[in-house]
């Protein structure tokens, strides 16, 4: 798949705002919970946890979700 692959900061851009991002492993176990404020650009800090494929949830302002694939490396 296409993933992006990160170290410790994940920066996530959106032409919508964006309200809430939400990590999930791929167990599914939610590890991280961001409210962005309504931002367009936005970083989020994973340094904390463990390598490997992570899915990351990103939440409008207007209730549109996407998902992103991240590997941790």
């Amino acid at each position: 798949g296409s993933e992006m692959c990160i170290r410790d900061r994940l920066t996530i851009t959106s032409l919508l705002k964006i309200s809430k991002i939400e990590v999930f492993s791929m167990l599914g176990k939610k590890v991280l919970t961001t409210q962005a404020g309504s931002v367009n650009m936005t970083n989020i800090k994973m340094g904390g946890l463990q390598n490997g494929l992570y899915f990351v949830n990103v939440t409008s302002e207007s209730g549109e979700t996407s998902v992103l694939r991240v590997m941790k490396k």
